[in-house]
């Protein structure tokens, strides 16, 4: 199962899009009922920024974010590198 990353910048971080990530998510993952294979993480902010994840489950309500914030698909990161930051934490597996 494919997954998708944001890269976000130091610039983009300072300016709140993370936030407004998360912000978005965290409502499209309400009106979606909540689903228990949808989650957002990310990795540890470095000097080139910070990577956000989305679970396969988060791919099918994500396509405003995906719109705004152009990524990649991936495979899926390391667990022990990524935090969550919204859904289930379950969603990882």
């Amino acid at each position: 199962m494919k997954w998708y990353r944001i890269h976000l910048d130091i610039k983009q971080i300072a300016q709140g899009h993370l936030q407004n990530i998360h912000h978005q998510f965290t409502i499209l993952w309400e009106k979606n009922n909540f689903p228990e294979n949808a989650a957002m993480f990310s990795d540890t902010l470095t000097e080139d920024g910070e990577n956000v994840y989305f679970s396969p489950g988060s791919l099918d309500f994500i396509q405003d974010i995906i719109s705004q914030y152009p990524g990649e698909e991936i495979k899926a990161p390391p667990r022990s590198e990524i935090g969550l930051l919204a859904g289930h934490a379950d969603a990882w597996k």
